[in-house]
Parts: C-alpha cells; structure tokens; sequence
C-alpha cells in the first residue's frame, strides 16, 4: 500500500456622498482546487474559480499562471501541463496559451466581448506531471493549489486531493501567504479511509498570496 504526505483623512460631508456609489472591489470569491492523482502519477485537476468582475482590471476576462518547472535539488527539471478544457457558466469560454521559461500563462476572455459586471464562474480541467515526490519511507503529493500571481484577493480557498486507489494519506501540511511564506493558516481533513484529504483556508488571500 503506497503512502502519501500532501502537503484614510476624514473627508467633507459632501465629498462622501459624492463617493457614496463606490466601485465594487473586485476579487476571486471562491477558489476550488480538486485534484486526482491518478495511477501513472499524473494529475488531473479540475479548478472552479468564481470571480467578482467590476469593469477594471477583469474587464474581457482574466489568466491564471501555471509554473511548470520545479527544482528537485540542484537540477531544474519540467513539468507537462496541457488543458482540456475552460468554461465559464458552463458554456465553453475561450482562451489562449502563453509559454514562458518557467511558466505557462492561460487568458481566458475575447477581446471583443466585456463581461457584465458581477460574479462569473469558470472551471478550467487540465493534466499536469512530475508533480510527485519519492522518499524511502513514502511518496508526497506536492502542489501549489491556488498560485501567488493573482492580482486580487481570494476570500476563500480549497484544495482536494484524491489519492490512487488503495494508498493512504498518513500526514499533510498546507503553507499559506506569499511566496516562500511557512505559514499554515487552513484547516485539514482526512476521509474515513484517508484516501481523501482536503484543505480549506481559515482566513482570506492577500494580492500574491496563495496556498
């Protein structure tokens, strides 16, 4: 049976309500990662990402980055990443590929086509490898759930990780903050045969923030 460690000055009166019809903030509201690692070692991940959109930085769309190198020691290695598919609403939205040295940047949205301002749900499914790592006394599930490039706020975020058939999780850490942060702020839970463990933040994501 295989192992697995998933790891403001006061302002005049009338200058209020001048201010009163504030722009909405906009933000990701909810950021699911649901993750199964499948028998060859791959993942396949499904991310639903529900956004509020308010006409100024998510104006057609957005992109979420991918990095697909890692460095097991001192060596810089790839990992594969291609996406199946991207819907928002449940109808399929279209996108583009950006291949960078380290990184692969999906936009999501037409040029041609403004969103409405509001909420907008997109689920993007995607494959991705090497993303596992082998010790003498287990294996370990590594993975970056939400990434820290996101230029907003993300008020509430979750990962779920599915173990192959028969293994077990018998550990799990979740690091939260910027990039390089150690802290682990997000609680862990354990299905009944640990074969499932998700993770759920226990407070909100700063801009660049992730888990």
């Amino acid at each position: 049976m295989a192992r697995f460690l998933p790891i403001l000055a006061p302002l005049p009166l009338a200058l209020l309500l001048w201010l009163a019809p504030a722009q909405a903030q906009e933000e990701i509201l909810s950021f699911v990662s649901d993750v199964t690692v499948e028998t060859d070692g791959d993942l396949l991940v499904t991310e639903t990402i529900r956004v509020r959109a308010a006409g100024i930085d998510i104006k057609r769309g957005f992109y979420r980055v991918f990095p697909v190198t890692f460095r097991p020691g001192d060596r810089t290695r790839r990992n594969s990443f291609d996406l199946a598919s991207a819907t928002r609403a449940g109808r399929p939205e279209n996108y583009r590929l950006e291949w960078g040295g380290t990184f692969v940047r999906v936009w999501l949205g037409r040029q041609d086509v403004f969103l409405e301002r509001g909420e907008h749900t997109y689920v993007l499914t995607y494959r991705t490898d090497r993303q596992l790592r082998f010790f003498d006394d287990h294996d370990e599930v590594y993975w970056n759930a939400t990434g820290t490039e996101w230029a907003f706020p993300i008020r509430a975020a979750t990962a779920i990780i599915r173990l192959p058939p028969g293994a077990q999780a018998t550990d799990a850490k979740a690091f939260t903050g910027g990039f390089g942060s150690t802290a682990q702020e997000a609680a862990i839970s354990f299905s009944p045969d640990s074969n499932v463990v998700t993770f759920m933040m226990t407070t909100r994501l700063g801009v660049r923030e992730g888990m």
